[in-house]
């Protein structure tokens, strides 16, 4: 228990804890278990709602996990499909990565990126195709 939650894996707490020592400050600032979709109770590893960027760690993979197995690879297509859809930016980590350090440097990156000027989003964006806009 780190914070007074609960976590799931050894990973999770892993990348907690690299999350909670970043040096960039948007890193720190994230949400645990986020239940992103309004009617399924789909839920994320972390997010960092004001940049719309997730991240879930693909856990069990060399061990025939879940995430690995048809039903649960299928189920996992469909959540992050759905979280696509949304406007979401998703980062998939294994183990290796999260123990590497290369997960938590992809969330530096695009955090990072984007509080750059002219990367910025803004408060709207326009969605592909339909043209609709999503307010963030």
């Amino acid at each position: 228990m780190i914070g007074g939650r609960d976590f799931r894996s050894r990973l999770e707490l892993i990348f907690a804890t690299q999350a909670r020592q970043s040096k960039v400050a948007a890193v720190r600032e994230f949400e645990r278990d986020w239940r992103f979709h309004p009617v399924r109770k789909w839920q994320i590893d972390f997010a960092w709602l004001s940049h719309w960027v997730a991240l879930e760690i693909e856990g069990g993979i060399w061990q025939a996990g879940r995430h690995v197995r048809g039903a649960g690879y299928v189920a996992d297509i469909e959540k992050y499909n759905a979280l696509t859809v949304a406007g979401w930016r998703l980062v998939r980590a294994s183990s290796d990565m999260v123990k590497d350090g290369r997960a938590i440097a992809l969330v530096e990156t695009l955090l990072a990126d984007r509080d750059r000027p002219d990367r910025a989003v803004g408060k709207e964006r326009r969605r592909r195709g339909g043209g609709r806009v999503l307010s963030r």
